[in-house]
């Protein structure tokens, strides 16, 4: 099986690693900074096709409950509001 094929479940050290990167401003180009959104664009190396940005948004009313089930919603649909997918 190839790296490809393989899914690794990120334990708290993966999370560490994705914060730092996260957090981390060396190599980061501001672009974008207003109403408390502020929009970062990575410099792309020549040798990569990928592109990355990242986003920092103040939600100061939201709960961080809420906030992250819009972020995981592929559907746009409130968990609330969607049919059950168990059997009767």
């Amino acid at each position: 099986m190839s790296g490809r094929d393989s899914v690794q479940i990120p334990d708290d050290r993966d999370f560490r690693a994705f914060r730092a990167e996260c957090e981390c401003e060396r190599g980061w180009s501001l672009s974008y900074s207003k109403a408390g959104v502020a929009v970062w664009v990575q410099l792309l190396e020549p040798e990569r096709s990928l592109h990355k940005i990242k986003c920092r948004m103040e939600c100061k009313d939201v709960a961080a409950e809420t906030l992250y089930d819009v972020l995981h919603d592929i559907d746009g649909t409130p968990t609330s509001s969607r049919p059950s997918t168990s059997a009767a």
